[in-house]
């Protein structure tokens, strides 16, 4: 038996994000992506457009990414370095103060000293993007999602994201 992906889309919680600093956190299960050429969108938050938004996804090469748009255009660009698979808690943390960092397993994946946050976040997605059709939805399992309305310090965020 076949199915979609289900997906999860909430507008009008602009009160519930930080709008200037945050934390997106999930834990998910995934395979190896093969033979895709279209990113697959786990959690994020957005201004219900694809110009800003704060994305925690798998690339077309599979890799856990961070991926932050401002104006339309990438800002922001983190990843891990192969495809991954498994069990997998991973952070998001955003500040205007301090920029990005992603934390994957307990480790700080990377930092991008950009401290320019996409306006307006008043939606959240879960498995799903702006326009997202079935190729760009993500297809493993998401076993929760979290949104900090602040920034958690990074040993709050590798307590969190250790397996």
């Amino acid at each position: 038996v076949t199915r979609n992906a289900d997906v999860i889309s909430k507008s009008g919680v602009s009160s519930l994000i930080g709008q200037t600093d945050g934390t997106l956190y999930t834990e998910v299960n995934t395979a190896i992506l093969r033979g895709v050429n279209l990113s697959k969108r786990i959690l994020s938050i957005d201004n219900n457009t694809l110009n800003y938004n704060i994305e925690i996804q798998k690339d077309i090469y599979g890799r856990l990414q961070l991926q932050v748009r401002v104006n339309g255009s990438i800002i922001v660009n983190i990843n891990t370095n192969a495809n991954m698979s498994g069990d997998f808690k991973i952070a998001a943390v955003y500040s205007n103060l301090f920029g990005y960092k992603l934390f994957v397993n307990g480790v700080l994946i990377g930092e991008d000293i950009t401290n320019t946050i996409p306006t307006n976040l008043n939606n959240v997605r879960l498995g799903d993007r702006v326009s997202g059709t079935l190729e760009t939805n993500f297809n493993s399992r998401i076993k929760s999602a979290l949104i900090f309305p602040t920034a958690l310090s990074n040993q709050q965020a590798i307590q969190l994201t250790t397996l």
